[in-house]
């Protein structure tokens, strides 16, 4: 798969996840899903590791509030 190919399925996998997450308020997953977005929409894909690491955290921070929703 050619890099171009790659940001292209970045950005929309990141779009999508910057949708889902706007609908919990959680900041910090939807700015570094944007961060991704825009990445992917440029074809830069230098700083991706480090955004995604970004995005792990903030997920990390979100979890327990999605299991306790998904227990009622």
């Amino acid at each position: 798969m050619c890099s171009s190919d790659l940001a292209e399925l970045l950005q929309r996998a990141a779009h999508s996840m910057k949708g889902s997450v706007s609908n919990f308020g959680a900041d910090g997953v939807y700015q570094a899903a944007f961060a991704l977005e825009q990445m992917g929409r440029a074809g830069k894909l230098e700083a991706v590791e480090a955004c995604i690491d970004r995005l792990q955290c903030a997920l990390t921070h979100i979890r327990p509030a999605l299991q306790e929703l998904a227990e009622v």
